[in-house]
């Protein structure tokens, strides 16, 4: 009787055992694997949220940035503006007996930076050294 009782112990741990590994383990990293989904999820859905009340200020704040970009870009000067303003200042030197030497960078220079494309919509900055030469009173 006494051996009865241990096959039977035996047969039953070997259920015990068989129904953990078989059943309950991989249902128990089921329900781990899902419950990490949604946590990710909830972390997700609430990033999403934060994305979406933050979009009308976004689209605001660009659509002003826009505004100031397209204001600032009509203040600059064109080519045939700086062409002007070097002509005039010839003519004004001329005028109180003054020999422009030198418009630094040439002319060549300014024509060939306005006919390439720039990379980007960053303004092209440029410094110009004027050098005359002859009597300083008058002009000015």
């Amino acid at each position: 009787m006494k051996r009865l009782a241990t096959i039977y112990s035996g047969i039953g741990l070997v259920i015990v055992v068989a129904w953990f590994f078989v059943i309950y383990a991989p249902y128990h990293k089921d329900i781990a694997e899902s419950n990490n989904s949604r946590k990710a999820a909830q972390v997700q859905l609430t990033d999403f949220r934060q994305t979406i009340a933050a979009l009308p200020r976004s689209v605001e704040l660009r659509e002003s940035l826009e505004a100031l970009k397209t204001d600032l870009n009509s203040k600059l000067y064109s080519k045939d503006d700086i062409l002007k303003l070097f002509d005039r200042v010839k003519d004004e030197a001329d005028n109180h007996g003054l020999k422009l030497i030198e418009i630094t960078p040439p002319v060549e220079e300014l024509l060939y930076l306005n006919s390439i494309v720039p990379e980007s919509d960053d303004p092209q900055f440029l410094n110009i050294h004027v050098s005359l030469v002859g009597n300083y009173i008058d002009f000015g």
